[in-house]
């Protein structure tokens, strides 16, 4: 019989209240991700995790590997990321979390926060993304143009080139949306280019 989603939460609650006391329901608490988690799930568990020095991170990072599901990618990766943010497994994974954060709307809604410290290696794997060609990429370059929007927010200068490659309304509008916050910084530069274009198109004189 399947769990509800206050039986796992309450399941959840009572392996943490146990932690302190039982430090085999660590095991426990890693099991319990391989059918996905919430943000705040992974949040908990990961905590739990870093509280009690779990230095030894193979068995998440075998069930990330094995997975076939971005909602167990996303919930286990987080796990990882809260535990040991640093290290070559990051550049390993970032294209197989930045295909899952643009899988589904939900994902990205959920999980682009949680991931902004690995944003320097997901950006130029979202712009692949935002690239694609296809009719059933749309989804995909749409939901890639919000997270780079939101990655890119301090950097809105990066995200001007993006206006030439948009596709679709569904990429054009969270990256206008960004540059309208930052009108400052971009202006100027979006001056310089509709001038350098102007002259381009501008006859040669006889």
């Amino acid at each position: 019989m399947a769990q509800t989603t206050g039986d796992r939460r309450g399941e959840l609650h009572t392996r943490l209240a146990l932690l302190p006391d039982d430090p085999t329901q660590l095991s426990s608490l890693i099991r319990f991700v391989e059918h996905g988690a919430t943000p705040d799930e992974a949040d908990a568990i990961g905590n739990a995790l870093k509280s009690h020095h779990r230095s030894d991170l193979d068995e998440l990072w075998a069930i990330f590997d094995v997975s076939e599901s971005p909602a167990v990618r996303l919930s286990v990766g987080f796990i990882l990321l809260k535990n040991k943010p640093g290290g070559q497994q990051w550049e390993r994974v970032a294209p197989v979390l930045a295909d899952d954060l643009t899988s589904d709307p939900r994902y990205l809604a959920d999980w682009y926060q949680a991931y902004s410290p690995l944003r320097g290696l997901l950006v130029p794997h979202l712009r692949s993304v935002f690239r694609r060609p296809g009719e059933r990429q749309a989804l995909a370059r749409s939901l890639a143009g919000s997270a780079l929007a939101a990655y890119l927010r301090d950097k809105p200068l990066e995200l001007i080139p993006l206006l030439e490659e948009c596709a679709e309304e569904g990429q054009f509008a969270p990256i206008v949306t960004q540059l309208r916050l930052a009108r400052e910084q971009v202006v100027p530069e979006l001056h310089h280019r509709i001038a350098s274009v102007d002259a381009s198109d501008s006859p040669t004189p006889a």
